[in-house]
């Protein structure tokens, strides 16, 4: 099953293409509040980060950041020697693909889907999982950026 959340340009583009083809496997949900979000963002099994091209240097889409977060598995559209790309495959916190390449997107998807099974998630799955928990620990937590800015004043002054 696929959940497509919240809203975008594409949202009834989306949905009536979907509704045309009669695919039941596709539903879509409305921005959830926050007490639900958390939830909903820990029961995905596979989150997909598709960027298009033009949107291709942003350094972490905020989706990333929650999904990052509560320690989710990602598949991420990104072009090379981008911010993004390069966050992701140096930190290993998401599976990398070309934005704009529906075939590889696909094969990604069934490759994911093929190594989860709900009981024992491959190693590479438990690594990349670990890696985001930890990632914005370090780097996402208001804490740690407040303290990283101070010392970076610091060094300045």
């Amino acid at each position: 099953l696929f959940v497509i959340s919240g809203s975008g340009p594409y949202k009834e583009q989306l949905q009536a293409e979907v509704a045309n083809k009669q695919i039941a496997t596709i539903l879509f949900i409305d921005l959830q509040p926050t007490h639900i979000f958390n939830h909903l963002l820990n029961y995905v099994h596979c989150h997909l980060i598709i960027q298009k091209k033009q949107a291709a240097d942003l350094l972490l889409p905020s989706k990333l950041t929650n999904i990052l977060a509560v320690g989710g598995l990602s598949i991420i559209t990104a072009e090379q020697d981008t911010s993004l790309f390069d966050i992701v495959q140096k930190n290993h916190l998401g599976l990398v693909i070309e934005s704009e390449n529906e075939p590889s997107l696909l094969e990604r998807i069934r490759e994911v889907y093929a190594r989860l099974t709900f009981e024992n998630e491959s190693d590479e799955i438990v690594e990349i999982k670990h890696n985001a928990k930890v990632y914005a620990e370090k780097h996402l937590n208001k804490r740690a950026i407040i303290d990283s800015f101070i010392q970076y004043v610091k060094i300045l002054n």
